[in-house]
């Protein structure tokens, strides 16, 4: 899904509450907004803790929680319009990932709305959080009933990602990709997954090893407060997975290396790029077992079909999110197992959904796995999940080939080799292409990211990605975002700002 569905504000790094059963709690008297003395008792143990040193003051606000949920929400709507919201609902609908009737600027809100605890902003360098006495959340008392002081944690967690940036330049990463959500998802959870072991690490000490686990669980399940819970499966654990998923990479990171967390460091100079990575840090860090993500680039669709079909937005799944996916078509036939072993062992895919002149959705998703066997198993899997899908039986099925028509159109899945092609929704003319497309896709390995060049040398044009003195004339370099006016077409290309294999 588009990063601004799937990720909320990719620019905006905020620590999310899990849900826990509510105690019983005592009105609390409203605090004195102490949050300058705090800010500098703090920053001091995020660099001794974390090993990162403040190069300047962080600006901190200390707001209402419906005055940040507002904020949230003007971002929001300012980053995804109403007609560019509507696509991708229904987009995402065809798929089986969220209802058809989902209104997705509430379901937004809610998620955050009901969870946030507070939040970094990369391009304002603020960090804003709730007032105190302010907060209003039962999961919040619930915590501070078993002593955890979340509060505390929050400013913690927020000044990592001030360090973070200040260190870092966030920036300039791509998070705000719009056709790469698996990459996102991972850039996000060494973020959210580094700031999360800092502020669980300074509240549980030398407890943290014993007590992590169980915190991450929690994320990982997509566990929310109030209405965010009942939201569908697909929002609610993509949202979470960088806080669960990720803190646990950081972890297991830290334990395979036998490193400390100031050895985090080393992330943020080579990324994760891909779910798949998170889910089985050994093949990140382990050089034997290490397995970069494959960039799957397709034909222009769009110009293949011809009217009236346009493309509407193309992204990537990832092995999270194909887990999902499975997931919401599991039964007798696709168990949780099967689901599970059809989803390790991706390697790259790209889908793209089109729109004809009546707003009639359908996709396009092209898929390559590690092995011959792991793409049978995702080809058997996804063949019985379109299958419940739609409550039929299959017409033709093949060991290659499973095909059927369905009232919003025809449906086709074709193995061949390490590669899986799907049709949903589609025309007779759209399944004839097929053989163009097998023959016209172009693969490469994804081997790091393309950061963002925001900093200018004003005189001599030079531009990079990090603060510091221009290399040609030696003065300092200046702070443009010339993404804000960038052009639609060039943010479509984002999704391969990457470095293929040569």
């Amino acid at each position: 899904m588009t990063r601004s569905l799937l990720l909320g504000l990719a620019a905006v790094s905020a620590l999310l509450l899990p849900s826990f059963p509510a105690a019983a709690q005592d009105e609390d008297k409203p605090k004195k907004d102490d949050y300058k003395e705090k800010t500098a008792k703090h920053k001091e143990d995020v660099t001794r803790l974390r090993g990162l040193e403040f190069k300047t003051d962080v600006a901190v606000g200390a707001y209402s929680k419906q005055e940040l949920v507002d904020f949230l929400k003007a971002e929001f709507e300012k980053d995804l319009p109403k007609e560019k919201a509507e696509r991708y609902q229904r987009g995402y609908a065809k798929f089986g990932l969220i209802p058809a009737d989902l209104d997705i600027y509430e379901a937004y809100l809610e998620l955050f709305g009901s969870s946030i605890a507070g939040f970094y902003h990369p391009k304002t360098k603020e960090l804003r959080l709730i007032r105190p006495g302010e907060g209003g959340n039962s999961e919040e008392d619930a915590l501070k009933a078993m002593g955890i002081d979340m509060e505390r944690i929050t400013l913690v967690h927020e000044l990592t990602h001030a360090a973070q940036d200040q260190n870092f330049e966030l920036s300039t990463l791509p998070i705000e990709d719009e056709t790469n959500d698996d990459l996102v998802l991972a850039l996000k959870s060494v973020i959210e997954g580094d700031a999360s072991a800092v502020g669980w690490k300074y509240q549980f000490k030398d407890q943290f090893e014993m007590v992590i686990g169980g915190i991450n669980q929690t994320y990982k399940t997509g566990m929310l407060p109030g209405k965010a819970g009942k939201l569908p499966a697909y929002l609610r654990q993509s949202l979470t997975f960088p806080y669960g998923y990720g803190t646990d990479f950081v972890v297991k990171y830290l334990k395979g290396t036998k490193g400390e967390l100031k050895d985090v460091n080393n992330l943020f100079k080579e990324f994760p790029l891909s779910s798949e990575q998170i889910l089985h840090p050994e093949k990140y860090y382990d050089k034997e077992k290490k397995n970069n993500p494959i960039l799957v680039t397709l034909p222009d669709l769009e110009k293949l079909f011809g009217a009236p079909w346009k493309e509407s937005f193309n992204n990537v799944h990832g092995e999270f999110a194909t887990k999902l996916l499975l997931r919401e078509f599991k039964g007798d036939k696709l168990r949780l197992g099967m689901i599970d072993r059809a989803a390790e062992g991706w390697g790259g895919d790209r889908y793209v959904v089109l729109e004809d002149d009546k707003k009639t959705a359908m996709y396009v998703w092209y898929t390559t796995w590690d092995s011959v066997k792991d793409a049978k198993e995702f080809y058997e899997a996804y063949a019985l999940a379109l299958e419940k899908k739609y409550e039929q039986e299959s017409k033709e099925t093949r060991e290659d080939k499973t095909a059927f028509s369905t009232p919003s159109g025809l449906v086709q899945i074709e193995l061949k080799g390490q590669d899986v092609l799907v049709f949903d929704g589609a025309t007779e003319a759209m399944i004839a292409k097929a053989g163009t497309i097998w023959k016209d896709v172009k693969k490469s390995e994804i081997t790091g990211i393309e950061r963002l060049k925001k900093f200018v040398c004003e005189k001599d044009g030079v531009k990079e990605a990090f603060a510091g003195k221009c290399p040609k004339c030696g003065k300092d370099l200046i702070y443009k975002d010339e993404e804000k006016s960038a052009s639609p077409e060039k943010k479509k290309k984002r999704d391969y700002d990457v470095q293929p294999k040569k």
